[in-house]
């Protein structure tokens, strides 16, 4: 676990969301982060600074995934904030999937689009006659999503 303090390592004074806040904020600190996660988990020291805002915290933490921190700090309430911007994995698989089941729409319809210059995102592919676009595109996709829910990893670490 690659320990990190936020008052020595970043600033005493971390503040704003956006990198054009400062570079003390969220986003710079995330920028830290990300990398830092190549590596592993993270303990990160919350203690020593003058204060977080929300939004500096958002920025820094939100969506980064639960799992990968660990929070030194004298005040418990703080590090109850941060966990509420730290999606858990089961969060971050349901949206996935979510996204995926929304997706394939799009990706039927644009084979299909593709190949005879027609959309139709509405019918997709209900006729399972496997000659045509839609169909092919449709017994494409779906392997893949497939593939992708039952837990294809990357090679290289995606945050």
């Amino acid at each position: 676990m690659t320990p990190f303090s936020i008052a020595k390592d970043f600033s005493r004074a971390p503040a704003g969301r956006t990198k054009e806040d400062g570079p003390h904020s969220g986003a710079a600190l995330r920028e830290i982060f990300v990398e830092l996660l190549k590596k592993g988990p993270i303990k990160v020291d919350l203690n020593g600074t003058l204060g977080y805002g929300s939004s500096f915290l958002e920025a820094a933490f939100g969506g980064l995934g639960g799992e990968h921190f660990d929070f030194v700090s004298d005040q418990e309430s703080l590090v109850t904030e941060i966990r509420d911007y730290l999606p858990s994995r089961e969060e971050l698989i349901r949206d996935r999937d979510r996204l995926l089941d929304a997706l394939k729409p799009f990706a039927i319809g644009l084979a299909c689009f593709k190949s005879t210059g027609v959309v139709s995102l509405i019918t997709g592919s209900t006729s399972q006659c496997g000659e045509c676009a839609v169909c092919k595109a449709h017994d494409l996709v779906i392997p893949i999503v497939t593939w992708i829910r039952k837990g294809y990893q990357p090679r290289r670490r995606v945050l």
